[in-house]
């Protein structure tokens, strides 16, 4: 088995958020915001959390910004639509960040800050968010952007016929109000603690209502790059926007955003000098330090991503909980992180990483220990153990990895899976939306609120196509969901996630280690909570 970590899964990876009157999850991974000022050299680091710096030789005082060059992105896959309302899968979004902004987005940190809006209050009863929004802000057609075109934006997100994927953030929402065209009022029919965090997705992107019907191949939005050409299979490329409002930046003249689904194809390309950024395994840093190689940096943060080994409790044996039991004291996550991360990942016991403000340590409910496995499965009425398919979607090598050794892992305790490997659309239509599925691993991406992350093992979410269904569980999220005092928010996630780790919605496995190469030139990356690549901030040293 190759070790190492590329792509620890995508659904939007966190996978596809479908439609329906609830959100869609979104899953691959997330990423914690981390400042990025390193050597010219090639270091292996890996970040701490809040921008803590790397292990090696840090670059002391990184050259200041300069104007101009061309940087080659490479992503595992093309998008999906580059119509925001549309578009569900998680690398689409590294995209469409540098084509819209919304009233709101996040920092390296995670924390909310004005975009498209310069300021905004929320009323003491909750119910009423007034967003004051720039002026002069310009749309790549060079039409200005007033309180109409957020208005349009919001009630086409509010239209089933647009099947939002994150229609359940909006299912609250009663009317949106423009007392003139710089102001917005927005109010809702009960508190949504989680509205704000909502806004700053990029699904929530504001775009032009002349625009809308050929978004998804000719995009139009405000933001720093405009759109130049999409060549199916092959790349996106873009071109600094001169009108951004947030002048001087962006400092890239071009970016190209170029599709390589093979990691070792991806490398060769950086390596060759044909890309500038790109994802790669802990196991193949070292081919970046032999001699003679192209010089770059390796930049690391922890990915935000909750890897889950999918039961699906609609189908026996994953409906008996002492079943569920056996499969977690199966599970060595130390044997996974040392194989399969080279050391760089945390174990996870519940559905929030570390990256998340509400997320509490948890000691590990059913520690490895193939003895009580076995027991626990003779107890339920399986002696002789269990059969069942693993499906796992083929492009995520990291899923792929990690079903190879839990194979190994449960057939010791007589746990046998025959793994199925299936192309991405396959898994999103038979087991994400379809749920014909015996089990299945997948990574579900971070956000900047935790009610996403954790609403998807509600009974009623649209996609809990895990089937876990738990009376206690439903309790503390439809009031988590309601309640604006952050104490009791903290209070109420905390009992979320010690129910999903003792009744096993999901067999948590790991948050892995996000790993890019990126040439010695670049500078200004930084590694984001909710998986995108901000690159307003990025520059070339030379400018070429």
């Amino acid at each position: 088995m190759r070790r190492g970590l590329r792509h620890p899964g995508r659904i939007r990876h966190d996978p596809l958020e479908a439609s329906g009157s609830r959100e869609v999850a979104r899953m691959h991974l997330g990423r914690r915001g981390l400042w990025v000022a390193m050597a010219g050299l090639v270091v292996a680091g890996c970040l701490g959390r809040a921008g803590g710096a790397a292990s090696g030789s840090p670059e002391a005082v990184p050259p200041e910004p300069v104007h101009g060059g061309r940087l080659v992105r490479v992503l595992s896959t093309g998008p999906d639509s580059l119509d925001p309302a549309k578009a569900v899968a998680s690398e689409t979004d590294r995209i469409l960040a540098n084509l819209y902004d919304g009233l709101l987005g996040a920092d390296e940190q995670g924390r909310l800050v004005p975009r498209l809006a310069e300021r905004y209050e929320v009323s003491a009863d909750g119910l009423t968010y007034t967003f004051f929004l720039r002026r002069g802000v310009r749309f790549h057609n060079g039409r200005e952007m007033t309180s109409d075109d957020v208005r349009f934006t919001f009630e086409r997100l509010l239209d089933p016929a647009t099947r939002y994927k994150r229609a359940a953030d909006w299912q609250a929402v009663q009317a949106v109000q423009t007392p003139d065209p710089y102001t917005v009022v927005v109010r809702l029919s009960r508190p949504y603690a989680p509205f704000l965090a909502a806004l700053a997705d990029p699904s929530a992107s504001i775009v032009p209502r002349e625009a809308v019907e050929t978004l998804a191949t000719r995009p139009v939005g405000t933001g720093p790059f405009r759109f130049v050409e999409w060549v199916q299979e092959s790349h996106v490329r873009l071109r600094r926007f001169d009108g951004y409002w947030d002048a001087p930046r962006p400092y890239l003249d071009e970016v190209i955003f170029r599709f390589i689904p093979d990691p070792a194809a991806a490398l060769a390309a950086f390596l060759a000098g044909d890309a500038d950024v790109v994802d790669i395994s802990p196991d193949r840093v070292a081919l970046l330090q032999a001699p003679g190689a192209r010089p770059s940096r390796v930049v690391s943060g922890p990915a935000n991503v909750v890897q889950i080994l999918a039961l699906n409790q609609a189908r026996s044996p994953w409906d008996q909980l002492p079943v569920r039991r056996a499969v977690a004291h199966a599970i060595d996550r130390r044997e996974l992180i040392s194989v399969i991360s080279e050391g760089r990942a945390k174990p996870l016991y519940s559905g929030l990483t570390p990256e998340n403000a509400y997320f509490v340590p948890l000691d590990d409910p059913y520690p490895h220990d193939p003895a009580e496995a076995r027991r626990l499965l003779s107890e339920a009425g399986y002696p002789d153990g269990v059969r069942a398919t693993l499906v796992v979607p083929s492009v995520y090598e990291f899923h792929v990895q990690t079903a190879q050794l839990i194979q190994q892992q449960l057939a010791r305790v007589g746990i046998r899976l025959e793994i199925q490997l299936v192309d991405w659309a396959r898994w999103l239509a038979e087991v994400y939306a379809g749920e014909q599925y015996d089990a299945t691993i997948i990574g579900f991406t971070g956000k900047l609120d935790p009610h996403p992350e954790l609403s998807r093992y509600h009974s009623s979410y649209a996609r809990n196509f895990v089937n876990f269904a738990d009376p206690d569980y439903d309790r503390v999220i439809d009031e988590a969901v309601r309640t604006a005092d952050p104490q009791r928010r903290r209070e109420l996630y905390a009992e979320a996630q010690r129910i999903l780790a003792d009744r096993l919605a999901a067999i948590f496995l790991v948050d892995p280690t996000l790993t890019l190469a990126v040439a010695a030139d670049v500078h200004g990356w930084a590694i984001y909570p909710h998986y995108i690549d901000d690159l307003r901030t990025v520059y070339r040293a030379s400018g070429r």
